[in-house]
């Protein structure tokens, strides 16, 4: 997790450094189409979760192709045409996944410092609404349906042998996903705010974390 939240912030600061130079991002240019993208990443706070398992998470969210439209001098509608949303879910150390029945936790025999973590990922299409303030200050809004699809993966040793063990459910391993994002933004900077109320296994998240444009 520490690895992939690096990676992650590197990514955003490289694209805040791209955002910076191009303003061509929320920035109300004179025509009234526009298409860009966004990145963000966000710490997450998991409910209901099962004995065993972290409440703590990792989300990482890429809209890569926006499409946006300028209702008034000072507003924006938009609709992601493709964007990913990756959740990832950690079990308490020591902790991994069954594969049969799969997704049942249990205490690793061997291996005190066993991991394991499911990766939820979605695809959606948020619809937005965007208000500016000022030259610099703008907010945003976004209501995203999508489709998920899980993956568990296990990390352990035993007998001396150590597993990396990627199990794909063939039943509900699909199901409906709904997001419900809010950002701040400072020139191409954000602060966001994310609440899922319709996620993996009846789970719900809050979402705290940081979005570049570009």
């Amino acid at each position: 997790m520490k690895k992939l939240f690096a990676l992650a912030v590197t990514a955003i600061i490289s694209l805040s450094a791209l955002a910076q130079s191009s303003y061509n991002y929320y920035k109300f240019e004179d025509t009234a189409w526009n298409v860009a993208g966004r990145i963000g990443i966000s710490y997450n706070l998991v409910n209901n979760v099962p004995e065993g398992m972290s409440r703590s998470g990792l989300g990482l969210d890429f809209c890569i192709l926006e499409g946006q439209y300028m209702i008034t001098k000072n507003s924006i509608v938009s609709l992601g045409i493709l964007d990913i949303q990756l959740d990832f879910r950690y079990l308490q150390k020591g902790n991994i996944f069954e594969s049969v029945p799969m997704g049942d936790i249990y205490r690793a025999a061997e291996d005190s410092r066993a991991k394991a973590h499911i990766t939820d990922v979605a695809f959606s299409f948020p619809f937005g609404y965007t208000q500016r303030f000022s030259s610099r200050w703008a907010a945003s809004l976004f209501v995203a349906p999508g489709l998920g699809l899980i993956r568990y993966h296990n990390d352990y040793i035993a007998d001396d042998v150590h597993y990396h063990d990627n199990f794909y459910p063939i039943r509900e391993r699909t199901g409906f996903r709904l997001d419900l994002k809010a950002i701040v933004w400072f020139e191409d900077m954000g602060l966001m705010l994310r609440y899922q109320p319709i996620g993996f296994n009846k789970q719900s998240t809050f979402s705290v974390g940081l979005a570049v444009c570009y």
